[in-house]
């Protein structure tokens, strides 16, 4: 038995079926990350649609921009997986499959970039509204109190209310609220690259992205 364990058949063998695993863990691997990088971009890219679809419905209507839907808006999408993921995923279709998904994620950063743009300058117009209504009030305010020495709390409480109330109704007003001050090449911008966008999930392309989920299936 001694000899049998320590012969040179026996020592190769070991190392043989050493290797077999070490390769099958490998590939098994690989193929369970592609695996999972499908499902991720999938899941994504539906995500994705759904995200710029709502920004079409909603956020332009003909050449307005609708300031509420914008600000509210679903980011369209917070990581780019297709920069994570696309390497595994060449030379496992072909390249016009591979360039239609290259594509879309191209045009979808794009998309982002005009999105991103004017989600902040109207949280900046926002910002600025703010300030000047409470400098509005503060600034009132303090001239009434400047103006109304020795006249009893209540009524000058009462007149500075008024003030308050007279500020309110302002900025409650379309006139004292202006549209956000948005460039006019940003909604061109977003326009022009929402016109460039087409859905893929009813497409050969994504077919072809989920058969590679399918054959990774095939393979166990």
């Amino acid at each position: 038995m001694v000899e049998i364990l320590s012969s040179n058949l026996f020592q190769n063998l070991i190392l043989l079926v050493t290797v077999v695993v070490t390769v099958y863990i490998y590939y098994g691997r690989k193929r369970q990350n592609l695996s999972n990088a499908v499902s991720i971009l999938s899941l994504q890219i539906r995500d994705i649609e759904d995200n710029i679809e709502s920004l079409i419905a909603e956020g332009l209507i003909g050449d307005q921009l609708q300031e509420r839907a914008l600000h509210y808006s679903t980011i369209i999408y917070e990581e780019n997986y297709w920069l994570k993921y696309n390497h595994l995923i060449a030379g496992r279709v072909d390249a016009q499959t591979y360039g239609v998904l290259d594509n879309f994620y191209k045009i979808a950063f794009k998309i982002r970039e005009q999105q991103l743009m004017i989600k902040n300058k109207l949280l900046q117009s926002m910002d600025y509204k703010g300030m000047y209504y409470y400098n509005g009030i503060f600034s009132r305010v303090n001239g009434i109190l400047d103006k109304q020495d020795g006249v009893e709390n209540d009524k000058l409480l009462d007149v500075c209310k008024a003030e308050v109330s007279l500020l309110q109704s302002l900025y409650n007003h379309d006139i004292a609220n202006p549209p956000a001050f948005i460039q006019v090449e940003l909604v061109r911008g977003l326009s022009k690259k929402l016109e460039q966008y087409h859905k893929i999930t009813d497409g050969v392309a994504f077919s072809k992205l989920l058969k590679l989920k399918q054959e990774y299936f095939l393979c166990f």
